[in-house]
């Protein structure tokens, strides 16, 4: 069992001296971990010293003839005792180079340089696949339309199925015979399998009657209509007797239906668009009529002779007065005359004051009022 004495030194390191029983060794440490024999003299007798690198602060590896021990401040090392310092003697040869140095850290990027020239193109890539383009289509020449003027959805059989058309593409179907006859609308179905297309027609202009074959192509979507007034010359409208009395016209401004006489519609010879003017006129589920406020004053031909009838009603009796803002106004009669409802005036009763007579109106006695018997007019007063 070891034994030996411990130093309490508070927040240091304890330190001890200990007799180690497994040794039989008396050991000291500075440190409170690490213990180191005590020599004795036997010990020290017993050591020998092969070297003076074996003393501790002596280093005297490969010493050379005539060099002595010299302190360099940390221990004793081998050294020549340096004398007074002789001639400069000549200079040696040169010797061997060194060993290259470790290379230095990268400078900072320089400025960038001026562009080469332009390497030359290289070859042509190879063409890429064709698409599928947006080919003329033609309808077979076996089948026959009779499409006369017909709105709405409308099935044509056509000549390919390898092409990019698609459902909601505007299109133009024009009549192989006659280019001033053609079709227009959306498609709303292809079937690429049975080569039918079905178009939605909203336009047909040209020659009336069965056709065959139509080429058919994109087109562009109709501009906005252009809102300008419209007249008749006469009560004739291309060829067509017409009595107008109330136009119906389709999107496109053509004439579609009026409520009397006949009409054409609209095609390569018989031009017949209406185009409205929206201050005087409004279209309500087809039918044109003319707006409220819409007639002005030169709309109205001055021998148009508008009964009296179909004036406004007022009070009996009032008459028509231009107001201090120059409009014409119904109002009642005031001041000495009175009027009735058959146009009767008449001059009030009790508004006639001396000012309003004639100073020559001569009037007639037996127009005075009677008097009594002796009385005579003096003055402006009577005497009896």
């Amino acid at each position: 069992m070891n034994a030996g004495i411990e130093v309490e030194r508070g927040t240091l390191t304890n330190v001890a001296v200990r007799w180690n029983e497994s040794s039989d060794k008396w050991q000291i440490t500075n440190d409170g971990s690490t213990y180191e024999d005590i020599a004795t003299t036997a010990d020290v007798a017993a050591t020998s010293i092969a070297g003076l690198d074996d003393i501790g602060d002596v280093s005297a590896s490969a010493p050379s003839v005539g060099e002595v021990l010299q302190w360099n401040g940390s221990a004793w090392v081998p050294s020549l005792v340096v004398g007074p310092a002789g001639a400069d003697g000549s200079d040696g040869a040169d010797g061997a180079p060194g060993e290259a140095g470790m290379a230095g850290a990268a400078g900072e990027p320089g400025a960038p340089g001026v562009d080469g020239a332009d390497g030359a193109d290289g070859a042509d890539g190879a063409d890429g696949t064709d698409g599928l383009g947006y080919p003329a289509l033609q309808t077979p020449a076996t089948q026959y339309y009779d499409t006369e003027f017909t709105f709405g959805s409308t099935t044509f059989t056509i000549d390919i199925s390898d092409t990019a058309y698609i459902v909601g593409n505007r299109v133009r179907l024009v009549w192989d015979t006659s280019p001033d006859t053609y079709y227009e609308g959306n498609i709303t179905a292809f079937d690429l399998i049975s080569t039918t297309l079905t178009v939605d027609v909203d336009l047909a202009v040209g020659a009336t009657g069965a056709k065959d074959v139509f080429n058919l192509a994109l087109t562009g979507e109709p501009g906005p209509l252009e809102t300008v007034g419209f007249s008749f010359s006469s009560n004739t409208f291309n060829t067509a007797s017409i009595a107008v009395t109330s136009i119906t016209v389709d999107p496109y401004g053509r004439v579609t239906a009026v409520s009397a006489g006949n009409y054409q519609y609209a095609d390569a010879s018989t031009a017949g668009v209406v185009r409205i003017d929206e201050n005087s006129m409004y279209m309500d589920a087809g039918a044109l009529s003319v707006k409220a406020g819409g007639i002005t004053d030169n709309k109205v031909s001055a021998s148009a002779g508008i009964a009296l009838s179909k004036l406004a009603t007022g009070t009996a009796g009032n008459i028509l007065v231009y107001n201090g803002s120059g409009v014409l106004t119904s109002v009642a009669e005031s001041g000495d005359i009175t009027i009735d409802a058959s146009g009767v005036a008449a001059i009030a009763s009790g508004v006639i004051v001396n000012a309003d007579v004639s100073a020559s109106a001569a009037i007639n006695s037996t127009k005075v009022t009677n008097w009594e018997n002796d009385q005579i007019i003096l003055a402006t007063q009577i005497f009896g």
